[in-house]
């Protein structure tokens, strides 16, 4: 009978201790395996036409364009915004090289703000200078 409640004792106690353990489990190592079985469909293109509303292309102004449009048709996107327009003649020679090779319909450009020289006098006024010069010579930005 000694031993019986010498054994319990120790069955109890360790139950005891295995209760009060850390068992906790952050995000990086909780990874249960899917039990999901389904049919694998990994889709190439878009179904429909879409618009990449965040790009940089710093190179459009030279660049041949055709291999980005080739692109995009692989993929179905119908437009693309090409947020990198930097400004002022940097942003018009984009558009020319754009409109030249006849991607108008489909290349957007934003004119971008220097704001490196956020802190000079001048600053407003060249802004203001930049962006009205860039509003005027393309017709996107």
């Amino acid at each position: 009978m000694k031993y019986w409640v010498l054994f319990y004792l120790l069955l109890v106690s360790k139950f005891i201790v295995a209760q009060n353990t850390d068992k906790t489990m952050d995000f990086e190592t909780y990874n249960p395996t899917s039990t999901l079985v389904v049919p694998t469909h990994q889709p190439t293109q878009a179904k429909f036409p879409f618009i990449d509303i965040h790009s940089h292309h710093w190179n459009m102004a030279n660049q041949d364009l055709s291999k980005l449009i080739a692109e995009m048709d692989a993929l179905n996107m119908g437009i693309i915004v090409n947020l990198s327009g930097r400004g002022g003649q940097a942003l018009q020679s984009m558009s020319e090289n754009i409109k030249k090779q006849g991607y108008e319909n489909r290349i957007i450009l934003f004119t971008n703000i220097e704001w490196r020289s956020i802190d000079e006098t001048d600053w407003l006024e060249n802004t203001l200078k930049q962006l009205e010069y860039d509003v005027k010579t393309v017709p996107v930005a």
